[in-house]
């Protein structure tokens, strides 16, 4: 099965920052979130719950307070598709006027979007006017009909800078750049840091439907809630893996 591609080149890259599954990439704050929480004896719990005896230990670690580690839909979204690690060190300099990149003999640099192309765009106080633009050392590739959504990748918490979402039909286009808001006044991006979050989707046109449940819908809902009601964890992935 044809995948997705990514070219460079720059001979070693693929070395010094690959991209890599973005299961690679899980955050270190979510990776020590411990997966439950802990009740005391007699501490108040959902209403439906009862805590006589405490929910400790193996006890709240197997059956109850499941923390947002163990939320499918979050972790599905962390795991979801590749990070482009950021492929130099670069020192960001600016004041509110000027902005200086400087990733000593890294040949692909930065450019500038003046603020003119963007003159509605939501800045917050003291952002740099114009968005800067990091040039990617790759090439993207996908397979006839299926596109790429690049991402900053969320759950990372980057507070530095904002790098712009966008879709590119990377079947027919092949070159991406990446456009950013800058907020900090002089901080390094360190190479290997987490970037760029790619989801490869396949394109298609949907129309949209709006109705009443049916009877049929209902069962359904219910029969999923059941899931989730009558196993103290893994409910989720027990129907939808199913």
């Amino acid at each position: 099965m044809e995948g997705v591609r990514f070219k460079t080149e720059y001979g070693g890259l693929e070395e010094l920052a690959p991209i890599q599954p973005a299961s690679n990439f899980i955050p270190k704050w979510f990776k020590d979130m411990p997966t439950y929480m802990e009740f005391e004896a007699g501490e108040k719990m959902h209403p439906k719950h009862s805590n006589m005896f405490g929910k400790l230990g193996r006890i709240a670690e197997k059956h109850y307070g499941s923390t947002m580690k163990r939320c499918p839909a979050v972790v599905d979204f962390i795991t979801e598709g590749f990070i482009m690690p950021f492929w130099t060190d670069m020192l960001i300099q600016r004041d509110s006027l000027s902005l200086e990149a400087d990733s000593k003999d890294w040949p692909k640099h930065i450019s500038f979007h003046d603020t003119r192309q963007i003159p509605t765009y939501p800045m917050e106080d003291g952002d740099f006017p114009h968005a800067v633009k990091f040039h990617s050392p790759w090439y993207f590739y996908t397979p006839k009909n299926y596109s790429l959504l690049f991402i900053q990748p969320f759950y990372q918490r980057e507070t530095r800078f904002t790098v712009l979402p966008a879709i590119v039909h990377t079947d027919k286009w092949h070159e991406v750049n990446f456009p950013a808001i800058v907020h900090d006044k002089e901080f390094t991006i360190t190479q290997g840091t987490p970037f760029i979050q790619i989801i490869p989707f396949k394109r298609s046109k949907l129309d949209i439907v709006m109705e009443y449940l049916t009877q049929k819908d209902k069962n359904r809902l219910d029969a999923n809630g059941l899931y989730v009601t009558t196993n103290f964890i893994g409910g989720y992935r027990k129907r939808t893996n199913g």
